[in-house]
């Protein structure tokens, strides 16, 4: 991703770059087709704002709205981890924004702090729809997308899978918002996913009744059995949120920013690569 500014209106733009040598076949083609596709579809104002596509000789861009506030990614590294009251305000803005995408038949797959920006008001911006696909009503996806650490357990066991993945997601993220760590975390891929499918999910036992009985689940190994939807949004933990009108919340955190260019919010990191593929002939590690 890089920093650009438009030379009519100076105005500071977040331009996606991907090398057309990277494109060696129809489907990789096809997946930033898609991005754009579901980018230009959507209007929510927790995700960013998309502005157009370009090319030249070498690259495809993808054209975006600058969010100055940097990642959660980067917050989460200089505070450790977030209180109850923080990670209550993100949940809620989270779970907004995937509640309209499901709403349109979008399952975005990809949820994780580098992908969640942090605006100058302190609101969130979803990002990078790479991932995300239109499912129509009761369709199931096989492919492997996602983050490692993220990935829900039917799409490791080649199940299929559909919107509940996201809830998933939304689990691992509040859970590493509240400890600083993902709780399948291990020293491989490999045990990472064994992790996912067989490992009982235990909440933290700092957090608070309400967290460890919306972490519990939203983790819940069978998407039959996780909470999703309308469950997640009428959960206790959120008890007296207005759903219609989150704007009015007071933001957990407002970045300082000096100018429409300043960067100082953004770090370089070592982030964490995401997998793609089909896994319907793939060895299924063990059935959850």
């Amino acid at each position: 991703m890089r920093l650009a500014q438009d030379k009519e209106t100076g105005r500071a733009l977040a331009v996606k770059e991907t090398l057309k040598t990277r494109l060696r076949s129809a489907k990789n083609v096809q997946k930033v087709f898609n991005e754009r596709t579901l980018l230009a579809g959507v209007g929510h104002p927790l995700i960013v704002d998309f502005y157009g596509t370009c090319q030249d000789l070498e690259k495809l861009y993808l054209v975006m709205e600058y969010v100055q506030g940097g990642e959660m990614r980067s917050l989460l590294n200089k505070r450790g981890r977030l209180t109850t009251a923080e990670i209550r305000f993100y949940a809620a803005e989270v779970t907004s924004v995937l509640s309209y995408l499901h709403s349109q038949g979008i399952v975005y797959r990809d949820l994780k702090p580098e992908n969640v920006l942090i605006a100058q008001a302190g609101h969130i911006k979803l990002t990078d729809f790479g991932c995300a696909k239109k499912l129509r009503n009761g369709e199931r996806t096989f492919t492997l997308c996602g983050t490692p650490e993220y990935l829900a357990p039917e799409i490791l066991t080649r199940s299929g899978h559909d919107f509940a993945v996201d809830w998933w997601t939304v689990g691992i993220f509040l859970h590493e918002l509240l400890t600083g760590t993902s709780p399948f975390t291990a020293e491989s891929a490999y045990d990472t996913y064994s992790n996912i499918i067989s490992t009982a999910y235990i909440p933290p036992k700092e957090a608070e009744n309400k967290t460890q009985s919306l972490l519990t689940g939203l983790l819940h190994k069978n998407p039959h059995h996780r909470i999703t939807g309308e469950k997640v949004l009428s959960h206790s933990f959120f008890a007296g949120l207005d759903w219609q009108h989150l704007e009015t919340l007071r933001p957990a955190y407002i970045p300082v920013v000096k100018t429409e260019l300043d960067d100082c919010h953004f770090e370089w990191f070592e982030e964490e690569q995401e997998v793609e593929g089909e896994i319907r002939n793939q060895t299924v590690l063990r059935e959850y």
